[in-house]
């Protein structure tokens, strides 16, 4: 790693200046805050114990160490800047050169998460149910017929009520789930670490999941953002949440950018524009953004269908891309920063053909083409993949698209997850 700098240019506004890129912003990677004080005087707030010190321009790094923590929280160093030294660079010591390394977070969440918890909300919840195998899973072929997505589609294409069949059936199934509030092991032990990573930098964690469950463990237990698990919120206010985070270098943000089942929206704002969550069945599945979205569009439409979808998946693009992020509708844009990390666990990338226009899989074009971007230099990309094999397509698709191999057995996801992260 490598020292971060400085350059004061004028008490008014600050530069700072890394290997990786140059911003004109008050924040850079790990550090938090930096700020003009009394003439001649700057503060920079980086990662570390939180101890308050005045130190002259040639610092020591063997006096600068900082104690081991497990969060890292911030750190004050206060340097004294001459007037002579106004327009210099101040280089922080190599002992806080971490700091160098506090690129945004970016994790996706796929069905995978849901199954390492025990919840087998296809073949053990809806399979089981003759009517729905007559009605509904005879609707696609058998291979087919494990991807929820594809039935979904089907279920809509077929009119009313096959779709309402499996909308009751899988709000019976998801609410019970989350009444019975099990244990959930491996939910509880991802989002602890990346409640941690959010105290030093933004995490965004996108989920492709349903059933809710992400939603009652992060926002309910590790104060994840997203503000329709709480009260009814307009999709203003969640872009609004998610700007503030980034702006600030902080947060936990949440998004379950294909709905929930219990996730309601007003059908009068068109686009899903006017959330809220329930928990139990109160027959309004038609208001469900699973019934708005995937039951009656291609998950391909999803984000152009409801506005929460469509912001969440820019925000990821934005972020992996180290790129602004626009709202159009509302004129609100959040400045880019460095490119995140990401990280993928649970989720078939590339499984079959048809996934390549999904939502995730079209926003991360194949590195070989012409023109396409690449992961950015110095930004992991880690896919956890299940007991993976030479030939597994999900293996092959996130290889060919620059993400490193993280293997897990069964029983291992968490720590997996954990391993990508690097926590």
């Amino acid at each position: 790693m490598h020292p971060a700098e400085c350059l004061v240019s004028k008490l008014t506004r600050r530069r700072i200046i890394n290997r990786r890129g140059r911003y004109d912003e008050d924040r850079l990677f790990g550090i938090q805050e930096v700020r003009a004080g009394v003439p001649g005087f700057v503060h920079v707030k980086v990662h570390g114990s939180r101890i308050p010190s005045r130190r002259p321009l040639a610092t020591s790094p063997s006096r600068s160490k900082v104690a081991a923590s497990p969060t890292r929280p911030a750190r004050v160093l206060d340097y004294d800047l001459p007037d002579s030294a106004r327009g210099a660079r101040l280089v922080l010591p190599r002992a806080n050169a971490y700091i160098t390394g506090m690129r945004p977070l970016v994790v996706y969440s796929g069905q995978g998460l849901a199954l390492a918890d025990g919840f087998d909300l296809v073949r053990a919840k809806l399979w089981t149910q003759p009517e729905l195998m007559t009605e509904c899973f005879s609707l696609v072929p058998e291979r087919q017929r494990a991807d929820l997505d594809a039935v979904l589609l089907a279920c809509g294409s077929a009119g009313d009520r096959p779709l309402d069949l499996m909308m009751k059936a899988l709000r019976a199934a998801c609410f019970a789930e989350r009444r019975a509030r099990r244990e959930l092991p491996h939910h509880r032990a991802i989002f602890e670490p990346l409640a941690r990573e959010a105290q030093r930098r933004v995490v965004l964690h996108i989920t492709a999941n349903i059933d809710g469950l992400t939603s009652v463990v992060g926002v309910e237990e590790f104060g994840a953002i997203w503000q329709p698990r709480r009260a009814l919120t307009d999709i203003a206010r969640i872009v609004s949440d998610a700007k503030e985070a980034v702006e600030r270098d902080a947060g936990l943000l949440h998004f379950p950018v294909h709905g929930e089942v219990g996730l309601l929206a007003d059908k009068s704002r068109e686009g899903a524009r006017l959330l809220i969550t329930i928990d139990e069945d109160d027959g309004v599945g038609r208001y469900s953004t699973v019934y708005m979205g995937i039951g009656r569009n291609r998950v391909t439409d999803v984000p152009n269908t409801m506005a929460f979808s469509g912001f969440g998946y820019d925000l990821l693009s934005g972020l992996v891309r180290g790129a602004p992020t626009v709202w159009v509708e509302g004129g609100v844009t959040i400045p880019a920063i460095e490119p995140a990390d990401f990280v993928v666990f649970g989720y078939g990338a590339g499984s079959a053909p048809e996934r390549e226009d999904y939502p995730l899989e079209s926003r991360i074009p194949d590195p070989s083409l012409a023109g396409a971007w690449k992961r950015p230099d110095g930004a992991t990309w880690r896919a956890c993949c299940y007991e993976p094999t030479a030939g597994d397509p999900t293996v092959i698709w996130f290889k060919r698209h620059g993400f490193d191999i993280v293997e897990f057995k069964n029983g291992e996801l968490s720590e997996a997850v954990r391993r990508a992260i690097g926590r």
